[in-house]
């Protein structure tokens, strides 16, 4: 693979510190700091200073701030802007194909009202319908709604005994984006889960990123779960949810793995063993479902909630999902199992 592009201005160093930086609080933002622009100044000078003192809090501040700063003062923000000064054309934005493969016609709903809330990206959806047809019941109706708002989605439908490493490619041969991502039928993400991953993939260099597995919501217990994984790093693993790579990438490596489980992994691995990179930001601004049964991964919910960061009963995702009432998981009276005896405490 190529040498990838490695952030501009202030070395390797600098890029470091921008990718991990973390908020400072002060007095008011001094005067010289207006060339920052509205958007940038208004978050330094609003910041929740009481608030601040819960880590989760401060972490999603954190994430705004470099998530603005980085869009409007980054490389490419910059040269957009001299582009409108009347300097030279700026690179186009990425494009970015969502291939969303699911066997439950009762979560293409759900799933496609996660793409439609993304902002900040250019999206199409190539929607592969895993072993049955637009008209099983309410798919028509969920594509419609869909399309409604002149949304780019196409439909294909797989037979339901190809291996799910096949569908995703076959999914990826109809997608015309530039860029290409993986997102789940039943996991949550919130409004600028692409976007993120997008500046990500500028910022960094990696040929593949993808979010840190940091919250969960234990469905069959009533929990939401925050586990300590590092984020804005190099690593070898990102959460399957939340693959986003170019198709030149893809193409090096022969896609997916044409396996039933564990493509994701085998994906990883495949970049990597071709000289590429990886990079992890942060988890905030996606959940992970978990239901009792019916998973891939097949770790027991004692997994998740062996020395959690944090956990909370009921529906808490982060801020930054900018949770919809509408897709929120009913609560549940059962709150404990016997391989969680902290079930439900506030770490």
């Amino acid at each position: 693979m190529g040498s990838p592009q490695r952030p501009v201005g202030g070395g390797a160093g600098g890029g470091r510190a921008r990718r991990r930086g973390r908020t400072l609080l002060g007095s008011r933002p001094p005067l010289w700091a207006r060339p920052l622009g509205k958007e940038l100044h208004d978050l330094l000078a609003n910041a929740p200073e009481e608030g601040l003192a819960d880590e989760l809090v401060r972490e999603e501040h954190s994430v705004r701030l470099r998530r603005t700063a980085l869009r409007l003062h980054g490389a490419h923000g910059r040269a957009r802007l001299l582009a409108e000064a009347g300097g030279p054309v700026a690179p186009p934005e990425p494009s970015v194909s969502v291939v969303l493969c699911t066997r439950r016609p009762e979560m293409v709903g759900f799933a496609l009202r996660q793409v439609a809330r993304q902002r900040g990206v250019d999206v199409e959806v190539v929607l592969a319908l895993h072993g049955f047809a637009v008209d099983a019941p309410g798919v028509a109706a969920a594509i419609a709604e869909y399309r409604r708002g002149g949304r780019s989605l196409l439909v294909w439908e797989p037979p339901g005994d190809l291996v799910f490493g096949s569908v995703l490619n076959g999914a990826i041969a109809r997608a015309s984006g530039t860029l290409v991502a993986k997102m789940d039928d039943d996991d949550w993400y919130g409004p600028d889960h692409l976007s993120d991953l997008v500046l990500a993939r500028r910022y960094s260099g990696a040929e593949l990123v993808g979010c840190a597995a940091e919250f969960h919501h234990l469905e069959h217990l009533g929990l939401t779960v925050r586990r300590l994984v590092p984020s804005e790093v190099f690593a070898q693993h990102v959460t399957g949810a939340s693959i986003l790579t170019d198709r030149t990438t893809l193409e090096e490596v022969g896609g997916f793995r044409p396996l039933r489980v564990d493509e994701d992994a085998g994906l990883l691995d495949d970049v990597r063993d071709a000289g590429g990179s990886t990079y992890r930001i942060h988890g905030l601004g996606c959940v992970i479902r978990r239901r009792g049964t019916g998973h891939t991964w097949s770790e027991t919910s004692g997994y998740f909630l062996r020395e959690p960061l944090r956990q909370w009963r009921g529906w808490r995702p982060s801020a930054l999902l900018e949770s919809s009432p509408e897709d929120a998981p009913a609560p549940t009276t059962e709150t404990t199992t016997p391989d969680s005896p902290t079930a439900g405490s506030d770490r």
